[in-house]
């Protein structure tokens, strides 16, 4: 027992030795020394309180957020900017084509013939309506005038018949060959209409049957015609003809629409004529001067004929679609992509347009 009191009882001495040391120490320091020797004896006299959990669990160091990545990793690549501005050049110039060639081209045969039958119902009505294919100066009419009406009515054919077998010339309607005598004269007169694209007038020439008449009014009146024969590939050439008589050759495109692989002949005879709905004779009208010979009718107003002349302007409206391509990528690079779309989508269906009325004169003059 006498051991036990002296260990509790030894603190509390050494506390009391470093108690009167300070007391001692005071008045010579001023007590800075014995405050810090009382202090160190506190701390050894009373055990360190736990810290409370909370409090550690507080004291940890922040989880910060890691930023998520940006969609934008990176500025697109000039290269494959300009790669997708083609792309859409190229999607609006392939769109912009068939919907002219199916769709448009339609239209634009539409509003021509309505233009040409008032041009030609003048003339008929004023007696200037061409009687030949030459003017009164001498000079041959200009390819594009009016110089006919043809009604088929058993396969819904009626429209005016221009001057030329161009591709130009065909886009208006039925063309008629410069080298033959105008339809109703006596001779073989040759006219050309399209198969499908522009309002294609004589994609059903080939539903025709032997004995199917029909008439064509020029400036010498009216004449009629009887169907004699439907020819298409391989089929035998018809008989020459007689002195005096007239015939009338329809020639289209044959085989799948916009793709044809042959064409389709009907020949018709004149059988009658008539001038102001009076019949005068049971033969074809006079023969007048031909335009040109068949020696020097050009290769693009023949069957299937194209016109290669066309390829100097659309080698510029290409170059321009393709200016335009380029200020696109840089609109999208600088405006933003939206700014680009509202500005620059119209410029490339206008310009991409043009190129393709461009391309469809390069086209077969019977598709």
């Amino acid at each position: 027992s006498g051991d036990v009191s002296t260990t509790l009882n030894q603190p509390t001495q050494e506390s009391a030795t470093e108690l009167s040391v300070a007391d001692t120490v005071l008045p010579v320091d001023g007590g800075r020394r014995a405050r810090r020797l009382a202090a160190e004896a506190a701390a050894h006299a009373a055990p360190a309180a736990p810290v409370p959990v909370a409090k550690v669990k507080s004291a940890r160091r922040p989880v910060i957020p890691i930023p998520r990545p940006s969609r934008r990793t990176g500025v697109i690549p000039p290269a494959w900017s300009f790669a997708t501005s083609a792309l859409t050049g190229v999607a609006v110039l392939t769109l912009g084509f068939v919907v002219l060639i199916t769709v448009g081209s339609s239209l634009q045969a539409g509003r021509d013939q309505q233009v040409l039958y008032s041009q030609l119902r003048e003339q008929l009505a004023n007696a200037v309506a061409p009687v030949s294919a030459v003017t009164a100066e001498g000079s041959a009419l200009e390819p594009g005038a009016p110089v006919a009406i043809l009604s088929i009515p058993q396969v819904g054919v009626d429209h005016v018949v221009v001057e030329g077998t161009a591709s130009a010339d065909t886009m208006s309607g039925p063309g008629h060959r410069r080298d033959t005598v105008l339809p109703g004269q006596a001779g073989v007169s040759v006219v050309f209409g399209r198969q499908a694209a522009y309002g294609g007038p004589f994609g059903r020439i080939g539903e025709l049957a032997v004995g199917d008449e029909f008439t064509a009014t020029t400036g010498q009146g009216v004449a009629t015609f009887r169907v004699d024969d439907v020819r298409r590939a391989g089929d035998p050439q018809p008989t020459p003809l007689e002195p005096g008589a007239g015939r009338l050759t329809l020639t289209s495109a044959a085989g799948t629409p916009y793709l044809p692989d042959a064409t389709i002949r009907v020949d018709a005879s004149v059988v009658s004529t008539s001038v102001d709905g009076i019949e005068q004779t049971e033969g074809p009208f006079p023969a007048s001067a031909r335009g040109i010979t068949a020696a020097s009718l050009p290769a693009s107003e023949r069957a299937m004929g194209t016109d290669s002349s066309q390829l100097f302007a659309l080698v510029l409206w290409a170059q321009l679609f393709l200016i335009c391509v380029l200020a696109f990528t840089w609109a999208r690079e600088r405006w933003g992509r939206w700014q680009a779309w509202t500005v620059g989508l119209p410029v490339l269906i206008a310009v991409g347009w043009a190129v393709s009325g461009q391309l469809t004169l390069l086209l077969p003059n019977l598709i």
